[in-house]
């Protein structure tokens, strides 16, 4: 509940801050956001998570995580501030230099509060959880909209980003009620036990963190602030409903590594097939309506982003597929492997995207993201799937190779027609006509006993 409050929190502030707002200010907080989100690996959320397999029964373990922690988010403010000014030198943008400094104030509000939200995870307490999610995401919406509407413009985000900070510092701090004690030097020899699990974590979540900024990077420092304010909406867009289906599917996704061989194989199976469905039904209706949403919902000032969005909704769709991969991955024993395939693919996608923007500019990113994430990257976790789990993915492969014909021809079809009888076809025909023949081509095409087990788990779960 928590994560659908906030996403539809974001996108009604999305809404309304584009009709506020220029994109070259979407394109100037897009580029601080990318230095300060990667900072954020690093803060104490991270460390803390230790908390969740160790216990909090231990105090002096506890305060020596968090103490570890506070340390960290200190530094990490340091460092974010003396980086401004050659940051802003490099991306050609004077305004990021006081943004970033600004930002990196949460790092000082924020102090401790991972080791906080950590106590409420060890101690189930989702629901006080989904409060704070809720309440801040409401809070950084509400303040970004009002300082827009007082023309503070680009500073808007920033505000609204610090609001959001202290807002969760202090309810997660009421709700855990733990009393951490803070040390300067914590205790060495169990910041020595915690070295390896936490270095770990960082690995795979820097990899991916490169693997979803270096694009803004390779945007914001070659095409500018205005071209990165279009590229990151048009992401935004795409991104957001892979986002909801993988929550979904989750739900849906029962543990792997409890179930044998077979049984893994089958889930796998079924929890794809239900994000490819689903997926291939949201993204071809983007893809389809993209120039009328755009004008319509955002203003005719965001149409350049039009082209970028329906490139990158095939990126996402297919990208999306690599959660449920590693996580297959993760559960048969090769924990290593999401994160191998992350780093060497967070390489290749830095040299698409420099490659793209020489070539075409913003849409040879896109394009290079395309090929990249949506295509090189997932294939690849299927062929280590296939290679290196004891999972049969044939099966997987029985499920959404139906979805995914239906959905790539049901395209194909209405964008040829479309091309040749453009006079007969408005946007809205194409979709109605797009929704009927996806669906006639999944119901002829499914075999009889997927659509039954499909059935099964769905009735089973809701």
């Amino acid at each position: 509940m928590s994560f659908t409050t906030g996403r539809l929190l974001q996108l009604i502030s999305q809404i309304v801050l584009t009709r506020l707002l220029s994109p070259r200010d979407f394109g100037i907080w897009a580029i601080v956001l990318v230095i300060s989100s990667f900072s954020a690996l690093f803060r104490d959320y991270c460390i803390a998570q230790v908390l969740v397999q160790k216990g909090i029964e231990n105090r002096r373990f506890a305060n020596a995580v968090f103490s570890l922690g506070v340390n960290v988010s200190i530094a990490l403010f340091l460092t974010q501030a003396i980086l401004a000014l050659p940051l802003s030198y490099f991306f050609h943008e004077p305004l990021i230099c006081p943004l970033t400094i600004a930002t990196s104030l949460t790092f000082l509000i924020g102090a401790g509060t991972g080791s906080h939200t950590a106590v409420l995870q060890y101690q189930l307490k989702f629901k006080e959880l989904g409060t704070c999610d809720s309440l801040t995401a409401f809070a950084r919406s509400a303040t970004t909209i009002v300082c827009a509407c007082f023309g503070l413009g680009v500073w808007s985000f920033a505000i609204g980003e610090i609001l959001l900070i202290s807002a969760e510092s202090i309810l997660k701090r009421k709700y855990s009620g733990y009393r951490f004690h803070y040390h300067f030097q914590p205790d060495s020899k169990i910041i020595s036990e915690i070295r390896s699990f936490v270095v770990n974590i960082l690995s795979s979540r820097i990899a991916a963190q490169i693997n979803s900024n270096s694009d803004n990077l390779v945007v914001g420092r070659f095409m500018g602030a205005t071209q990165l304010g279009y590229y990151g909406l048009a992401f935004q867009i795409a991104v957001l409903p892979s986002q909801a289906l993988i929550q979904i599917c989750r739900v849906l996704f029962p543990s792997l590594a409890q179930s044998d061989q077979k049984r893994r194989g089958e889930l796998l199976g079924q929890t794809l097939y239900i994000y490819v469905v689903l997926a291939s039904l949201i993204y071809g209706l983007i893809f389809l309506l993209a120039p009328s949403l755009i004008s319509l919902v955002y203003g005719s000032k965001w149409l350049p982003c039009v082209p970028i969005l329906q490139i990158l909704v095939f990126s996402i769709y297919g990208g999306a597929t690599m959660n449920f991969l590693g996580s297959a991955l993760i559960a048969t024993g090769n924990a290593a492997l999401p994160a191998r395939i992350d780093w060497l693919t967070s390489i290749f996608s830095i040299l698409a995207y420099v490659i793209g923007v020489s070539l075409n500019g913003i849409y040879g990113v896109a394009i290079g993201s395309l090929i990249v994430v949506g295509i090189a990257a997932p294939s690849w976790y299927w062929f280590s799937t296939y290679k290196f789990s004891d999972l049969d993915i044939s099966i997987s492969l029985n499920y959404i190779k139906t979805p995914l014909i239906s959905f790539l021809l049901s395209l194909a079809l209405i964008s040829v027609t479309t091309y040749y009888f453009s006079m007969l076809f408005t946007a809205i025909a194409q979709a109605i006509v797009f929704v009927l023949m996806y669906f006639l081509m999944l119901t002829l095409m499914t075999e009889k006993v997927i659509k039954q087990r499909i059935y099964n788990i769905v009735c089973s779960k809701f």
